[in-house]
């Protein structure tokens, strides 16, 4: 099955800042972003405060699967 809308021309770097500003202005207390050897962002970390206690998010990049389906 194809990918709908698989390329884009919106640097990943400016995705990441956009997701970053949307977790700040939902209040994370801290936004990390892990990158591999070759640059390549990896994975989106964040934490946010719920109910008195903060809870800790990552969220991995699967581009693999993507590549191999293009």
């Amino acid at each position: 099955m194809p990918l709908l809308n698989y390329t884009t021309s919106i640097a990943p770097t400016k995705t990441v800042m956009e997701i970053q500003a949307a977790l700040a202005k939902g209040d994370a207390s801290a936004i990390m972003a892990n990158y591999d050897a070759n640059g390549n962002i990896v994975a989106l970390s964040f934490r946010i405060l719920a109910d008195g206690q903060e809870i800790a998010f990552k969220l991995p990049t699967a581009w693999e699967p993507v590549q191999k389906t293009l």
